[in-house]
Formats: structure tokens, sequence, C-alpha cells
């Protein structure tokens, strides 16, 4: 209870900053990075910037409903109580169970599909891509005086597009996005939803417990996911806290993009949080799935040498995502402030994100991080070739 209080009051006392920042930007020399972008948030006009950029990441909320029917099992049955050959084993019943939302329970997805998705945006629109001049320019007039509104894409409910614009690129780049966007309907069809991840664990058996999701269960889940998709980017889960760098050599022989999904279960010392810090700087960082001590998951995309900023799946529970027909995007995918917590708080458990666009690429990474030997003692992950 002491711990829930102080971090409420240290998510007053920043919101409270953010506001007086936003009037006069005051404080102290602060730097920020943001997944590669560098900020100094004490002037006014380069933390609007960093306000941006957190801001126009994807947002993944809650949803509700989704009309999921999926297996569950019962329990286990003592040996004791079975007869016959079947004796030395246990049996496991399944039952049906309906879920209607993932309020509770799902934040920990949500920060997954977040992500992937700031993972495929990178990939397929580049690392500068601004959501708010890409809706701008999309923007029509309502002839009836009313709210304008967002062109339809006519791609974004086709997945074939999406495989292709991932070799092929784009033409449009609204079209391309709205694509993406799609990959994460909440229906039982769209590549990465919800209803995908339970399918998924059903078969890995990655959660201890029905529904009961981490960063390391998600992350193999979702790499189960990518890879099944059939599309051209390679994913490996790193699920021990060690980077092999030759299973990653070895995702390149067929595929031109790799992405990475380390996960660690470490709470960080001194040292290791400033060998994190570097890696926020890295292009090749996608930014980690992780979260507080009272086991709040966010997308952590962001970090100064105090705090760290995330995007967080908590603030809404809206109904389930399944067209973008009607959709105001700016309304339901992105946030309306920063949000951030003190490294103190940062959750043991956690997965980092990497994305390699080829082998020259990965090559930059390994000469950045692994053949630098600045942090490769303090990294709070062990490389080995």
């Amino acid at each position: 209870m002491y711990s829930f209080l102080v971090q409420r009051i240290d998510a007053l006392v920043w919101r409270a900053s953010c506001v007086v920042r936003d009037l006069y930007p005051f404080w102290e020399n602060e730097q920020a990075v943001v997944l590669g972008s560098h900020y100094s948030i004490n002037y006014k006009a380069e933390y609007r910037k960093f306000k941006r950029k957190i801001t126009g990441i994807l947002l993944f909320t809650y949803r509700s409903d989704l009309n999921y029917k999926v297996a569950k099992p019962i329990g286990l049955i003592k040996r004791e109580h079975v007869i016959g050959i079947f004796k030395p084993f246990n049996v496991c019943l399944p039952s049906i169970q309906t879920i209607d939302t993932d309020k509770g329970w799902g934040c920990v997805i949500r920060a997954t599909q977040m992500a992937l998705a700031q993972t495929l945006i990178s990939l397929i629109l580049g690392d500068n891509f601004d959501i708010y001049s890409i809706l701008k320019e999309n923007t029509l007039p309502d002839s009836s005086g009313g709210a304008p509104s967002h062109r339809r894409s006519d791609r974004s409910g086709k997945s074939e597009n999406f495989d292709n614009i991932i070799t092929d690129g784009y033409q449009n780049k609204y079209d391309a996005f709205c694509s993406i966007l799609s990959q994460f309907y909440d229906s039982r069809e769209s590549k990465f939803s919800l209803y995908k991840f339970i399918i998924a664990d059903s078969v890995l058996k990655t959660c201890t417990k029905f529904l009961s999701f981490g960063p390391t269960s998600s992350a193999i889940c979702v790499n189960k996911m990518i890879n099944d998709a059939n599309i051209p980017l390679k994913s490996i889960a790193f699920p021990d806290g060690v980077f092999y760098i030759n299973e990653v050599y070895k995702g390149f022989n067929k595929n031109r993009n790799v992405i990475v999904w380390l996960s660690l279960n470490k709470k960080l010392d001194k040292n290791e949080k400033v060998a994190v810090r570097s890696l926020f700087l890295l292009k090749q960082f996608n930014g980690i799935v992780g979260g507080n001590m009272n086991n709040r998951a966010y997308y952590i995309c962001g970090c100064s040498s105090s705090r760290l900023y995330y995007v967080d799946p908590h603030v809404s529970c809206k109904p389930a995502f399944t067209t973008l027909d009607g959709v105001d995007i700016l309304k339901d995918f992105t946030s309306k402030r920063v949000h951030s917590m003190r490294w103190r708080s940062l959750n043991p458990s956690m997965s980092i994100v990497f994305l390699f666009k080829g082998l020259g690429d990965f090559e930059v990474f390994l000469d950045s991080t692994f053949r630098n030997g600045k942090y490769t003692e303090s990294y709070p992950f062990e490389f080995i070739q």
C-alpha cells in the first residue's frame, strides 16, 4: 500500500510539472531520449517536440465486447482418482469460457501490441514517421458543418497489401499506416489480435495461470504469431536474458529484417540503468514492454537520467476495434499526455525489443554494443556468439 501511494504521489507531481513546463520551462537542464531521438526538455520548444513524439506513438488500450470463446483448463484430476491404464497420468479437462473484455489482465498484451506496431511503423514507414502530419494531410472537411474526418483507406482491411508493403514498399503512406493498424483488429482473423495471443498461449503453455500474461510469456507468444503469419519478417525470442548473436545471424538467411524480443527478470543496479539508457539512443532499439512494481504493464519508449516515459494501455476501455470505418485515430489511438515513472519503480520483468533492418544494420548494432566494450559488462543481459 505504501509503495502504491508513493508512486501515485510521484505521478501527480510529474503531471503538475508537465502543466507548469507547458507554461514556462524553468526546469534544470534535463536530457531525454525517445526511440533514438534526443531532446533537451528544459526548453519549451524541445519539450513540445518530445511530447509530440511520445503522444504520437500508437496507443492500444483495454477493449470490451470482444465475445471470444476459448478453451480454459478447469484443473487436473489427481492421479489416485484415475483408474486403469490411465493412472500414471494427469487428465486436464477443458471448459469453454467467454471473454468479453481484457480489462484487468490484458495490459501486457496491449503493451506488446504497441511495441510490435511501432516496430512495423519503423520498418515500413521509417523512424521519422509522424502520425499527426499524416493525419492532417488526409483530413476531409465535413460538408454538414461537423468535425472533420479522416478519409477512408481502401487498403486498410487487406492483409495481402500488408505483406506486400514490407518487401515492396508503399505507394501511399496513409494507406500503409492504415494497413498496419488493421493487423491489430480485435477480430479472430487479424494477425496480431488479442485472440491470437490467447490461442498462442494455449499451444505454448507460457502462462502459469489462465490469462496471466507477463512480458516474457507475451513475447514468446507474439514471436510465434509473427513467424506463423508468413510475412517477410523473422522474429526471435530470447526468454532467458541471453542475446545469442549467431541465432540472429541465422535469421537473415531467408529474411532481410529480424525482430528480437529479449526478456529479463532482473532488478537493475546503477550501472545497468546507465547501460540500458544507452540502448534508447540506438536506432535498432524499439522500446521495452515492462511496468511498475504494482504489475501495471506499459510500453516504455523513452528515458532520462531520472525517469522512464511510457504509453499507458490503462487509460480507457472502449468497444472492440474491428474496423477503421468511423474511427477517429487521434482520439482512439494516441495519448493525451506524457506518462512517466522513476527508474526505481521499474518492474524486474521486462522484454526489450530490437529491430534489425538487414545484416548491415545488425553489424552497426553489434559495433555499438557488444564490440564497443563501454557497457558490455554492464548490460543486464549477456551476449553469446
